[in-house]
């Protein structure tokens, strides 16, 4: 990953209320964001790390959710 592909703190924490909530509803709702948001961070994500999907996406970040 180059610096340019590193998620970005709102992403991350978009991904972080996903993995707490387990929807995006209630991730969106938790944040206080549309759903379209999170999904659009979710996928960015995926797009940044190479991931197929968000589970995928989780497992590469893990070192960084943990922080």
């Amino acid at each position: 990953m180059t610096p340019t592909d590193q998620p970005t703190p709102a992403e991350l924490r978009a991904l972080r209320a996903y993995l707490a909530t387990g929807t995006v509803k209630a991730a969106a709702a938790s944040l206080g964001l549309a759903e379209s948001t999170i999904k659009g961070e979710l996928r960015s994500i995926r797009s940044k790390v190479g991931a197929r999907n968000t589970a995928q996406a989780v497992y590469l970040l893990r070192d960084r959710l943990a922080a």
